[in-house]
């Protein structure tokens, strides 16, 4: 048998139901946007990352290709393969410890925001309006497209204010 109180609580959940069915397909729309769209810009920003590691390399495969040019007479084709294979090796190796550092601040990221993900998620399944999953995901969604696009902007247009000169090198 139930108590009086748990009957009045069931009585009181039951009855919170009917009108938030009514709004729940409309929020997980809203929802899997903004997952779609912090999942997209994340997948952006790894890309972005390791486009910024390769860049040495091609400057690199450059200068490799002017010394081939040169030497090209006097040395095997199989060194020349493997000096090029070295290379794209040792720039693996860095894009990988960058990659490295990225993901453990990202994991731990993670496990911090997946205790937030479902606080939002049972609050938004009882009916609480403060810190649901529709507000948690579209502020997931802010908080990436802001690492991922606005900051960097930001830091490119005051870098020459403060000493940094990333067009160039420096």
């Amino acid at each position: 048998m139930l108590s009086n109180f748990n009957q009045q609580a069931l009585s009181r959940a039951a009855s919170a139901y009917p009108g938030r069915f009514r709004e729940t397909p409309g929020k997980m729309l809203g929802v899997t946007t903004d997952m779609l769209k912090a999942g997209q810009l994340y997948g952006l920003g790894v890309l972005v990352y390791m486009a910024d590691f390769m860049v040495p390399f091609w400057t690199a495969w450059e200068g490799f290709n002017r010394l081939e040019k040169e030497k090209l007479s006097n040395t095997l084709p199989i060194q020349s393969a493997a000096d090029y294979y070295e290379l794209l090796q040792f720039n693996l190796q860095i894009a990988e410890q960058g990659m490295t550092g990225s993901l453990r601040g990202f994991r731990d990221f993670y496990k911090k925001e997946t205790a937030r993900a479902f606080i939002s998620l049972l609050n938004s399944l009882y009916g609480d309006e403060d810190d649901n999953i529709p507000d948690y995901a579209a502020n997931l969604a802010r908080l990436t497209d802001n690492v991922i696009n606005r900051y960097p902007e930001a830091i490119r247009k005051i870098g020459g204010e403060f000493g940094f000169h990333f067009d160039d090198g420096g």
